[in-house]
């Protein structure tokens, strides 16, 4: 740490003089390399993290872990030298998604009860559905009469096929469209405006089945108003 003052004085031959402070400072537990994770990629590509837990005076000894990410990581605990340093190896276990949380360490060090370790997972499925959220119909008086479309795309370029598409038709139409050759499939979202009264909205999901290993599942909601 690095400071700097300058000091004013009356002294007609050195009216003012700075002065630079510097000191290293050590915390009470350091937290190497980083106390935050990153998990980002395919699951199969990710590697298990570790972090070391190092006391640099008091002893300590972590008491509980706890997390709000229970559902996409692991955490495991390795006591390298007791009171002084202990490993945290953090490991996703999720298929696919983005999440943001944290690994809370509670401690017996006097000054240093927690230590947070934040985790952050960005998975890559086999499968992206984009957008997850759709908009159709009448949205104004003057307005045309708005479609949606929705994009399926194998994020490996793997060859795959929609085996089912559920979703209420009293309110809308899906036609699919496949490109196999950018593996993806387009679908195409018109609504059955007749259907819904003039004034109000309605909702309904389409859920995506595909045979991408062994079947995957997504779901699009869909919004139909007629203003």
């Amino acid at each position: 740490m690095q400071k700097s003052a300058t000091v004013f004085t009356n002294d007609p031959q050195q009216p003012q003089f700075n002065i630079l402070m510097k000191a290293a400072v050590t915390p009470l537990i350091q937290v190497k390399p980083t106390n935050a994770v990153l998990f980002r990629g395919f699951p199969e590509q990710l590697g298990r993290q570790s972090i070391d837990l190092i006391t640099t005076g008091t002893p300590f000894h972590i008491l509980k872990m706890d997390t709000n990410l229970a559902q996409q990581i692991a955490v495991e605990q390795e006591t390298v030298e007791d009171g002084k340093h202990y490993r945290l190896h953090v490991t996703n276990t999720a298929s696919k998604g983005t999440y943001n949380g944290f690994v809370l360490c509670k401690t017996d060090h006097p000054k240093r009860p927690e230590i947070k370790i934040i985790v952050t997972g960005a998975i890559e499925g086999d499968l992206h559905v984009s957008p997850l959220a759709l908009f159709v119909g009448l949205t104004g008086a003057e307005q045309p009469l708005r479609t949606g479309e929705i994009r399926v795309r194998h994020n490996r370029k793997q060859a795959f096929q929609i085996s089912g598409l559920t979703y209420d038709d009293k309110l809308i139409t899906v036609t699919q469209e496949s490109k196999p050759e950018e593996a993806i499939y387009i679908l195409k979202v018109t609504p059955r405006m007749e259907n819904v009264p003039k004034g109000e909205h309605r909702e309904t999901t389409i859920t995506i089945e595909t045979d991408s290993r062994g079947g995957t599942k997504d779901e699009v909601r869909v919004n139909v108003v007629n203003h």
